[in-house]
């Protein structure tokens, strides 16, 4: 496989599309190969920018589309404009002018959300790795053909089931992504906690260390907090702890940090609990800070 067939392949290899064969050939090429790493990574980034987009459907194009498509279903099988231009001849009156760029944000928002929010019954009959039935077709062109038929290009996505163990490499890369979904954070939560079996790994530290820090949920960070209670001494996880005791506005998450610092009394700990309680507001928090101050012979009187 060289560098253009690595490059054809990429996009379909982030949205899951890819057999397990293809895509060990792919990543086997990219091993060796740092042009088409940097390319994936590019490309990773642009998925993720997307990610974080959300593109409101206006209700008047959602009405336009029932609309329009009411109007196929009755005329089915008559000759008809294309659906894809009566839409876009539309736009062009002066009055809809507005619609043009809300519209094409929400064509490919539809087909995005689309892909995304399409579920697939749980089978346990569904061999590892395997292709399921398509969730979702969506119509990209439309011809007549000859002797009045009609010829239809259709993209279809399709969902695969993976079964593995944390140890696989794709398994714990693809729950790692998870991690880091913005749009669900139950998902994140259950990410988070299969992860947490493993914090000995550095990807997998740095993963429970990153969404301590910066996920927005706090189920999210009270989960990774306890992945990490096996690394109480670790410098790095010390660092992040004490942004976490000062910063985090979850008084579950402040605590859970209170307890894993004390699991290594050094004498920083005790500056990082008097700079909390001269402006911790949960009484619970100042209880525990005041309970640890003790426990180090550190004075408390002063708060």
């Amino acid at each position: 496989m060289n560098c253009d067939d690595v490059k054809k392949q990429l996009a379909l290899m982030l949205y899951g599309e890819l057999t397990f064969d293809e895509e060990e050939a792919v990543e086997q090429h990219m091993d060796g190969c740092v042009v088409c790493r940097a390319e994936l990574s590019a490309q990773r980034r642009l998925h993720e920018t997307l990610d974080d987009r959300q593109a409101e459907v206006p209700d008047e194009l959602l009405d336009m589309c029932r609309q329009d498509l009411r109007q196929r279903v009755l005329t089915a099988g008559a000759p008809a404009t294309p659906f894809w231009r009566r839409i876009f001849s539309g736009w062009s009156a002066p009055s809809a002018t507005w619609l043009k760029p809300a519209g094409a944000l929400a064509l490919v928002a539809l087909g995005f959300f689309a892909a995304r929010l399409t579920t697939v019954p749980n089978r346990t009959d569904v061999a590892s790795n395997a292709l399921v039935e398509p969730v979702t077709s969506r119509v990209r062109t439309i011809e007549s053909a000859a002797g009045g038929g009609i010829q239809l290009v259709v993209e279809e996505t399709r969902q695969r089931v993976l079964q593995g163990r944390l140890e696989d490499e794709q398994i714990r890369h693809l729950l790692l992504g998870a991690a880091r979904d913005p749009s669900d954070p139950g998902l994140r939560v259950e990410s988070v906690e299969l992860l947490m079996a493993r914090p000995e790994s550095t990807e997998i530290r740095t993963a429970l260390l990153t969404a301590l820090r910066h996920d927005p949920n706090p189920g999210v960070r009270l989960k990774a907090i306890e992945g990490l209670h096996a690394f109480g001494a670790d410098p790095e996880t010390r660092k992040v702890l004490a942004q976490v005791l000062l910063a985090d506005d979850n008084p579950g998450v402040r605590t859970q940090a209170i307890d894993l610092l004390m699991q290594k009394k050094e004498p920083e700990v005790v500056g990082l609990l008097q700079e909390l309680l001269r402006k911790e507001d949960s009484s619970y928090v100042r209880l525990r800070s005041q309970k640890a101050l003790r426990e180090m012979n550190a004075s408390v009187e002063t708060f």
